[in-house]
Formats: C-alpha cells, sequence, structure tokens
C-alpha cells in the first residue's frame, strides 16, 4: 500500500494512495500522530495486530479499542 502524508493548516493528514474515496482517517498534529491514526484504522487490513500494553495506560487503551470498532464498522460498509 501507498500513502501520502501531507499537511493541510495546522494537521498532517495520511491517506492510501491506492484506494480512491476511502475514508481519511489518519489526521493529526504530528506525522507521529496522523501515522498511528491511519495504522489503527487499517490495521485489519494490513495484516497488523496491535497490542496495548498496560504501561500505555486506561485512557489511551480505550482510545484505541474505540477507533479499532470504530474501523470495523466502517470496513462492514464497503
Amino acid at each position: 500500500m501507498k500513502v501520502k502524508i501531507s499537511k493541510r493548516g495546522a494537521h498532517f493528514e495520511v491517506d492510501p494512495v491506492d484506494m480512491p474515496g476511502s475514508p481519511l482517517v489518519g489526521k493529526g498534529e504530528s506525522v507521529a500522530e496522523a501515522l498511528a491514526e491511519f495504522m489503527i484504522f487499517y490495521q485489519a487490513r494490513l495484516g497488523i495486530e496491535i497490542e496495548v500494553d498496560a504501561s500505555v495506560g486506561d485512557a489511551e487503551h480505550q482510545r484505541i479499542n474505540e477507533k479499532t470498532a470504530d474501523a470495523a464498522r466502517g470496513w462492514a460498509l464497503y
């Protein structure tokens, strides 16, 4: 998969070039944050399993779980 990283205003975006019309989900205040959001959303499509260690903290663990669930619902529409 080829991705494009752009800056729109104060935010960075990561978009899959190979998948026109796909939802833009990789957004963040830094390139690292945008890539992380992209990876969380596309993890199943890319064959990546994200394991969240307890040291990350409950709030971040909850956020990642919610993003993963959102992605699953989004992919169910395709």
